[in-house]
Order: structure tokens, then C-alpha cells, then sequence
């Protein structure tokens, strides 16, 4: 379970950026030891703008668990509107792990990415949205084979957003 707080900060030289905090819950581990409990947090910014064609997205996250790294991630997404309340939006991008992972020498490239939702507008401030999406970890990278055994996830799940 993921439980997400923001706050929008403005548009910057026509960058839209917004800071928030993500509390990952593991229901699991509930009666085992484990470094990071029942769960930790990140403290996250987000940077974006519409280049037009595409939306280009950029985040930056500082993790309080384990070794109290950072991971940025960048990509680009797409929207298509199939009706006035439901859209398609695929996306794909690559991230970069500094010190974020307990692994030895893992500040490099992390993962590529590619997803896809369905964003369904309830009402005015809820969203119910489906979606898919693959992590790979080439070998290399922090997440490849032979590391920290996280090199190629297929995850999917649902998102309930609502808006105050």
C-alpha cells in the first residue's frame, strides 16, 4: 500500500514542479525483522512540462530507509483521450540509483521503464486508474542480473487519487 501526499508549487520558467511524500507500506513483513519494518518513506520532487507532442517528467526522490539514498527518474509520457472522463496514457523512461539500494556500488543506472493506464475521472476531485508497467534491469545496471535480485518486474495494480 502506498499512501502519497503533494503540494503543487507553481510553474517555473514553464516547468510545473510539485514536492510530496510517499509512505510505502508492506503488509508481509508485519511479523518479520526486516531493515526497513512494516514500511519507510520517501520525500519526492517532480518536474514537468508539455514539450507539445509528448509531456516530458522528471523526478527526484530521497528514500529514508536503508542507506538514505536518492533515485531521479526521467521519461516522457503520452495521453490519448478515448472518452471525456477516461484516458490512455503510456510512458517510458530511465532511472539513475545514487546510494539508494544497500548494494555495494550502486550508484549508476538503475532501470528503464515502460507503463500504461487508464485514468478514469469519477467526479471533479477522484480518479480511479488501472495500470500496467515493466522495470528492466539490463546487466550493469544496479537492478541487473547477479545484483539485488530486482532486474525485470511486471507490476500492475490499481490507483485511487483523490483531491482536496
Amino acid at each position: 500500500l502506498d499512501l502519497f501526499v503533494s503540494a503543487d508549487l507553481g510553474t517555473f520558467a514553464g516547468f510545473d514542479v510539485a514536492l510530496g511524500y510517499t509512505h510505502f507500506i508492506f503488509p508481509e513483513f508485519r511479523s518479520n525483522v526486516t531493515p526497513v519494518g512494516t514500511g519507510y518513506g520517501e520525500l519526492g520532487l517532480d518536474i514537468s512540462r508539455s514539450l507539445g507532442i509528448v509531456d516530458l517528467a522528471y523526478e527526484s526522490n530521497y528514500s529514508f530507509a536503508g542507506p538514505n539514498g536518492w533515485y531521479h527518474q526521467i521519461g516522457i509520457e503520452k495521453s490519448f483521450g478515448i472518452t471525456d472522463n477516461i484516458s490512455l496514457v503510456l510512458g517510458t523512461g530511465i532511472g539513475y540509483s545514487d546510494n539508494y539500494f544497500a548494494a555495494p556500488n550502486n550508484s549508476r543506472w538503475n532501470h528503464y521503464y515502460v507503463s500504461a493506464s487508464l485514468p478514469i475521472e469519477l467526479n471533479c476531485r477522484t480518479t480511479l486508474t488501472p495500470y500496467i508497467g515493466y522495470n528492466g534491469g539490463p546487466s550493469g545496471y544496479v537492478t541487473g542480473p547477479g545484483s539485488i535480485g530486482q532486474g525485470d518486474i511486471l507490476h500492475g495494480g490499481v490507483s485511487l487519487s483523490v483531491s482536496f
